[in-house]
């Protein structure tokens, strides 16, 4: 905790004077806008994950499901990536030293980084976004290696979840398989699991805010 010491102090003003404390109702209505926002993308990104999974709506193709839930996704995204800032803003100091509240945004940003590389391309059934893949797939691997070497706690934890999404991505990337074949049948379940786990991890990460 003491190397957050000089982050925190940058912040260190009284909570009381933030707006979202002198009121009754911004801070539950920037709390409700904040989890419907995580409802709308974790529930859109979901209903593609189980469609990888071989389970519900197999009259559509992944590929058809994820281009018909991808603007909703993108809308819950950006939702609580407006008001979870604004949140922050409320209390940056008991945030910063929360582990919860760590281990949420670490995994978050992994998941949105493997949401928009590695499960987007299985959903495409890998006729795009090869390079993204990559790409992702290797700042995840380098990101998580970091994190769970260097840090402890629930940034490691973090940590593992990256490298395995970004060695999960790699392999996928690397493959010389088409994606035709009847293995990447097993790889998209793969995706689709993993990306499954990330998101619930978020939602554990969020909840357990309140009790760490």
């Amino acid at each position: 905790m003491s190397g957050l010491a000089p982050v925190a102090f940058l912040f260190a003003y009284d909570p009381a004077t933030n707006p979202l404390n002198n009121n009754e109702w911004s801070f539950p209505l920037l709390e409700i806008l904040h989890i419907l926002g995580f409802a709308l993308s974790i529930g859109t990104i979901a209903v593609v994950d189980l469609r990888l999974l071989g389970w519900g709506m197999k009259q559509s193709t992944p590929a058809q499901v994820l281009k018909g839930t991808a603007n909703w996704s993108l809308a819950g995204i950006v939702a609580m990536l407006l008001t979870g800032p604004a949140i922050f803003s409320s209390d940056p100091r008991m945030y910063l030293f929360n582990q919860s509240f760590r281990f949420k945004v670490v995994v978050l940003l992994v998941a949105i980084v493997y949401n928009y590389t590695t499960r987007r391309w299985a959903a495409l059934s890998g006729s795009s976004g090869g390079g993204a893949t990559l790409a992702g797939g290797l700042v995840l691997l380098l990101a998580g290696l970091w994190l769970a070497f260097g840090t402890d706690g629930g940034l490691a934890v973090a940590g593992v979840a990256a490298a395995l999404a970004g060695a999960l991505s790699l392999a996928l990337a690397l493959s010389n398989r088409t994606p035709t074949a009847a293995s990447f049948g097993t790889a998209q379940a793969l995706v689709g699991g993993l990306s499954l786990l990330l998101w619930v991890s978020v939602v554990a990460g969020g909840i357990f805010i309140a009790f760490v």
